[in-house]
């Protein structure tokens, strides 16, 4: 008798072999899988973390450059600022230089002739004693007295600005900046308004007229002849610390630069003076200085 398994017993065991080979081998290719998925996954995640780190450095270098740019542009924005103060300086000084070269070329002119007169002189000299020519006696002749000379006054010499300047300086330089620049209002406002206060800058500070005694009276007392503070500004510099500030707010006013803080004054007086006729009941559009100095600003037009 033959012992062993039933061909029946054999099959099952053969598919139950079947099945498990087939299941290792669905979660092989279910790890595979994975495996793949996470490399791929891990790949592309690093990849996005080195491009994160990579645009953060030049984030962080960008930013550095965008600093330094705002450095730059605040430097080249204050420079730019001073550059019209610095122009108008530099057409002053301009003016002076062309000023002093054409006085230069007239003495160089009159140092030429004189040099040839003198040559002449010793040539026609040296004539005269080659040949002992008696000099031709020259009838005298009685000249006319020759009136004297009236001295140039120095304001003549005096660029807008500068006669504006000293104008402001001698009204306000007590008030300081703010006195002056409110000065230098009033004459741009009179300026504007042309009349009897002149179509200029200069024009009103040096406007003036002649009384029956012969009394000169300026617009601004300042310039009068007996003011005495007439001599000071007519001189060829003035050696005060307030007069740059002075020079500086002229510059910007003869190129239409000063800001009017008088909101249009074109009359103003000190407080330590009687009030006068045309202030009384008027309000003051700008008052500035300290208590029992203070300067008063109004806007009358011409009827003030």
């Amino acid at each position: 008798m033959k012992l062993g398994i039933p061909k029946a017993d054999e099959d099952g065991v053969r598919r139950v072999r079947l099945g498990v080979v087939e299941f290792a081998a669905v979660v092989l290719a279910i790890t595979v899988g994975w495996w793949l998925i996470w490399q791929l996954v891990s790949s592309q995640v690093q990849a996005f973390v080195d491009n994160q780190k990579e645009a953060n450095t030049h984030i962080t270098a960008l930013t550095t450059q965008v600093t330094v740019l705002n450095d730059q542009v605040s430097t080249l924005t204050t420079q730019l600022a001073n550059v019209p103060a610095l122009t108008g300086q530099l057409a002053q000084i301009r003016a002076e230089v062309d000023d002093h070269e054409r006085r230069i070329q007239r003495l160089e002119d009159q140092r030429g002739v004189k040099v040839k007169m003198d040559a002449l002189n010793s040539f026609l000299a040296w004539l005269g004693d080659l040949f002992r020519l008696p000099a031709p006696a020259q009838p005298e002749q009685a000249q006319p007295a020759l009136p004297p000379a009236k001295p140039a006054d120095p304001i003549e010499g005096f660029s807008d600005a500068t006669v504006l300047a000293r104008t402001a300086w001698a009204e306000a330089r007590s008030q300081g900046s703010e006195g002056m620049q409110a000065v230098c209002n009033v004459i741009q406002n009179r300026a504007a308004t042309p009349g009897w206060w002149g179509s200029t800058l200069r024009d009103v500070c040096l406007d003036h007229a002649t009384e029956k005694n012969g009394r000169v009276v300026y617009q601004f007392s300042c310039w009068d002849p007996g003011d005495p503070q007439a001599a000071r500004i007519r001189a060829d510099s003035i050696d005060d610390a307030s007069y740059p500030i002075a020079d500086s707010l002229a510059l910007r006013a003869v190129t239409a630069r000063l800001p009017d803080i008088t909101h249009g004054a074109d009359h103003y007086y000190a407080e330590y003076i009687p009030t006068p006729k045309w202030a009384i009941g008027k309000t003051p559009t700008f008052v500035c200085g300290k208590p029992g100095s203070r300067h008063f600003f109004f806007h009358l037009g011409l009827a003030g």
